[in-house]
């Protein structure tokens, strides 16, 4: 399947976003440029907690390819099963 985008000729395209009936092909993906040594990366829980069993391993493994690592805020928090609270 092709990867969508909003037809601009649709006026109701962003209103029925989910509709793929609205929806045209992209020709061509856009990808970003490899991470290079030296480039930061970002740990984060956007929604779901995660352990820290479970992340911890993953920082020596990105230090040991030349990465620098941010801890974001949102792995140690915890409401629930989420990662923090929406207030």
């Amino acid at each position: 399947m092709p990867y969508l985008k909003p037809d601009p000729e649709n006026i109701n395209s962003k209103l029925n976003f989910f509709n793929r009936s609205s929806l045209q092909p992209i020709e061509k993906m856009i990808t970003p440029p490899f991470l290079q040594p030296d480039d930061t990366v970002g740990l984060i829980a956007p929604a779901y907690r995660i352990e820290p069993a479970q992340w911890e391993p993953v920082v020596p493994l990105l230090q040991s390819w030349g990465l620098r690592i941010e801890i974001g805020n949102s792995l140690r928090l915890q409401d629930r099963v989420f990662a923090g609270s929406d207030l």
